[in-house]
């Protein structure tokens, strides 16, 4: 698990730091980390309804990055 936030955080660094790609870089690592923590089933059924069809980014999960 420590292992995983490590690379978690790298990812990060370097998302953050390649400007052309951050936001894109920002929602793969954090629908990467929802998968890892609550499998795919819980994601949907939780994490789902609370983001726009339209917008997998948006939601309530969006303003607390």
């Amino acid at each position: 698990m420590t292992e995983a936030i490590r690379a978690s955080i790298s990812v990060v660094s370097y998302a953050l730091s390649n400007s052309l790609f951050t936001v894109w870089s920002k929602k793969i690592v954090f629908h990467s980390i929802a998968n890892n923590l609550f499998g795919g089933w819980a994601v949907k059924k939780f994490v789902q309804p609370f983001m726009p069809s339209h917008s997998l980014g948006g939601g309530p999960f969006a303003r607390m990055q």
